[in-house]
């Protein structure tokens, strides 16, 4: 995974740096370990982490650049949209390697689809009297 940071100069020059993630499930162990909880509580509770925590997730997963170096360039260059994107995207990209993100919107549907399929099965299973027959 890749994210695109455009890096704003005092002189008004601009710099793109794209900042290259790992999607393996090392990344997952990784933010286990800094969060001290099991990934997927870890990424539950995104909405509520500060923006040094969010950081510090996206650090979990860094590939090609050390996290003081990433901490100070987010710090600097990011917007918290940005942030929170970047978060979700490493997160669904941890779950779905190597799918695109126009993939992983078509797998997760699906699978909310089966769910509620399956929610709509087992309602109409519970409104019934297993004694009735």
């Amino acid at each position: 995974m890749f994210l695109t940071i455009t890096k704003r100069h005092d002189n008004g020059d601009t710099e793109v740096i794209e900042v290259e993630f790992t999607e393996k499930l090392q990344t997952a162990l990784n933010v286990q370990k800094r969060f001290a909880k099991p990934f997927l509580k870890a990424a539950h509770s995104i909405p509520s982490m500060t923006v040094e925590e969010l950081i510090s997730f996206l650090s979990c997963g860094l590939k090609s650049m050390k996290p003081d170096e990433f901490k100070d360039l987010a710090m600097e260059h990011m917007g918290l949209s940005e942030l929170y994107d970047a978060v979700s995207k490493l997160v669904m990209a941890i779950q779905y390697p190597g799918l695109s993100e126009d993939e992983i919107e078509k797998k997760v549907q699906a699978q909310q689809e089966k769910i509620r399929k399956m929610n709509l099965g087992s309602t109409d299973l519970s409104k019934q009297d297993p004694l009735s027959d």
